[in-house]
């Protein structure tokens, strides 16, 4: 059998000592910074950086909308006699300017998580619990909705400039501009937003927390390395 399980019985362990092994119990009070104060932090700066949290969407809405605009100033008669392409580009383009700007205007998540802690109370750990998990959760809730914003925009502008590609004049600057469509579209993947960020360096502020519960022992007989679970016991 591989896996192993290590009981530890600890007796007559010292006070100090106990405390120490007690922290574990809550993790998440353990953590530097910890999910609240991040989440006040990020708040504090949210008005700072809301015309940059979604930078990456623009440039990619915006490209593809100049080569909407482009296709539809010098259509290929042959391919796209309707100017659908064009059209195309212009709602994708567009639509993506539109909803960033107005999540830029209007949606601030860590404000508005932020002032829901306020209301809440600190006396006792069961408080402290639930700040550290309803702020853990809605810095994890933020970059969810970061990633798949960031998925459907590289889908969204990298299918319309492949199909504005195919239907472009070719040695045209609409043609040139379809292909520079085709690269930023991809933004969004090489420059993350801060919310994806944020979320990423909690969990592993977390990890080394959790760390020191985990352990790995010696399988008897062979000496390999094998994981295992220690039971603490105390009297």
């Amino acid at each position: 059998m591989i896996g192993r399980i290590l009981l530890c019985f600890l007796f007559l362990l010292p006070p100090p000592a106990f405390a120490a092994v007690n922290d574990f119990d809550y993790p998440e009070l353990n953590v530097t910074p910890r999910a609240s104060d991040r989440l006040v932090l990020e708040a504090q700066k949210e008005n700072q950086n809301q015309w940059r949290t979604h930078l990456p969407l623009q440039v990619s809405a915006m490209v593809t909308l100049t080569a909407g605009i482009l296709q539809l100033a010098t259509p290929n008669i042959k391919t796209d006699p309707k100017k659908q392409s064009g059209l195309a580009g212009l709602a994708v383009g567009g639509g993506w300017l539109v909803l960033t700007t107005a999540m830029a205007m209007y949606y601030n998540p860590y404000s508005s998580a932020a002032g829901h802690l306020n209301v809440m109370g600190k006396k006792s750990t069961r408080d402290l619990l639930v700040r550290e998990r309803y702020a853990e959760e809605e810095i994890n809730s933020t970059s969810s909705l970061a990633k798949k914003l960031m998925w459907l925009s590289v889908a969204t502008n990298f299918g319309t400039a492949i199909y504005m590609a195919g239907k472009s004049e070719p040695e045209t600057l609409s043609s040139l501009v379809d292909g520079i469509a085709i690269a930023t579209a991809f933004a969004p993947l090489v420059f993350r937003s801060r919310w994806m960020a944020v979320s990423n360096e909690q969990q592993e502020y977390k990890k080394r927390i959790y760390a020191p519960v985990a352990t790995v022992i010696p399988e008897p007989g062979t000496g390999n390395p094998a994981p295992g679970l220690i039971l603490s016991v105390f009297f």
